[in-house]
Order: structure tokens, then C-alpha cells, then sequence
């Protein structure tokens, strides 16, 4: 049997299931002054990626997420 390989980049594979997870509550973007944290269940820190955002709407424009899936904690 052939392999057909996925039309999509593994990082836009990996970019959707995240948007998913985030629009279902499974994981929260918060915003903090001078970092992005991902956490998971239970607050569970899933990364932290130094970064500022002027606004929760310019990083929630820059991840292709809706402005309330951010928490604004600065």
C-alpha cells in the first residue's frame, strides 16, 4: 500500500490540533508582561516563551486565536 503523506506541513498539523485544544478549554494561553505561558490541566505549565505583546487582541491576532481564549495577567 502507498504512503500518501498529509497535505498540510507538520507544523500547521501541529498548529490546528493546538487552536482545537485551546477553543475547548484543554490548554489557556495567558499573557504575561514579558513571556507567553501554555498551561494545561490543573494550571499544569506546559511552556513558557519569552515575548511581549502590546495588547491580548495583537497576540491573539499573532496566534490566529480569539482575543478571550487569552488571559490578560500583566
Amino acid at each position: 500500500m502507498a504512503h500518501t503523506p498529509p497535505t498540510q506541513t507538520g507544523e500547521q498539523i501541529l498548529a490546528s490540533a493546538m487552536r482545537t485544544a485551546i477553543a475547548h478549554d484543554h490548554i489557556c494561553v495567558v499573557l504575561w508582561s514579558d513571556s507567553i505561558e501554555i498551561t494545561g490541566p490543573d494550571d499544569e505549565q506546559i511552556a513558557m516563551i519569552p515575548g511581549e505583546f502590546a495588547t491580548p487582541s495583537d497576540l491573539a491576532t499573532f496566534l490566529g486565536i480569539p482575543e478571550a481564549d487569552i488571559e490578560d495577567t500583566r
